[in-house]
């Protein structure tokens, strides 16, 4: 399984649903991981973030989320 990918999938649907972009994806033990952490751009992970932007109007912030 491709965990990024699924983890990309999830935020999408979040997106569609009116949600945020937002996931963490740690697939390895502890003890397996390499520190610092890697970053890996992923065109479809990107274009989850467009699809928000362009649902909320090119502005940071969620429509219809309280601001704390």
């Amino acid at each position: 399984m491709d965990f990024a990918q699924r983890t990309i999938d999830i935020a999408r649907l979040n997106v569609e649903e009116g949600g945020r972009p937002c996931a963490t994806v740690i697939v390895k033990d502890w003890d397996e991981r390499r520190l610092p952490m890697r970053y890996e751009e992923r065109d479809t992970a990107v274009d989850v973030y467009r699809l928000w932007q362009e649902r909320n109007d090119g502005k940071r912030r969620a429509a219809d989320v309280p601001i704390g």
